[in-house]
């Protein structure tokens, strides 16, 4: 769909079933659906919103396209791990 133009509908999609799935989970009280809202859904939303960030990458590039995409695919973790560590500082 991004290839068609649609990244707007992309992202708009993958945000809402992102959203929806960590509410949901914060309410569950059972452990299937905990899996049905953080595993499915938030699943489902984060690859929606994962492949247009990484297909993007490649329009903007033409030289050292490969590089400018491993740096777009690895930023996500690094991002989160970084996020993780100062939440851990808030606690001391």
């Amino acid at each position: 769909m991004f290839d068609r133009g649609h990244l707007r509908l992309l992202l708009i999609v993958g945000t809402l079933f992102l959203v929806v799935g960590i509410m949901t989970t914060s309410v569950t009280k059972q452990f299937y659906s905990i899996i049905l809202s953080l595993g499915v859904c938030t699943g489902i939303g984060m690859g929606f919103l994962f492949a247009p960030s990484i297909a993007i990458v490649g329009t903007y590039f033409t030289t050292k396209r490969a590089i400018a995409s491993g740096l777009s695919a690895a930023g996500g973790g690094v991002g989160t791990s970084k996020s993780l560590k100062l939440s851990q500082l808030d606690h001391l």
